[in-house]
């Protein structure tokens, strides 16, 4: 288990903290597919979002993730939110 150690930052995913964001959702859902990662990957990459939109046959208008942040830096927490259109 993790420590939280101290105050959280929520932030938004971005391309700097992907790699950390995928790693952590493996290390939690052991058992899921590629899906997570493709997620967190189209929340950060317009073109990704584009295919992601595209395959899923739903309007998604956006997709959104939000990482949680401890007072030394360690990735924590994981949240995610979709717009329909």
């Amino acid at each position: 288990m993790i420590s939280l150690e101290g105050p959280i930052n929520i932030i938004s995913l971005t391309k700097k903290d992907l790699k950390r964001a995928i790693r952590l959702v493996e290390s939690v859902f052991k058992d899921e597919d590629e899906s997570a990662k493709r997620e967190l990957e189209a929340s950060v990459y317009p073109r990704k979002f584009e295919k992601y939109v595209k395959k899923r046959e739903r309007d998604i208008k956006t997709l959104e993730y939000f990482v949680a942040v401890n007072a030394k830096g360690r990735l924590v927490g994981i949240i995610g939110a979709y717009t329909l259109g």
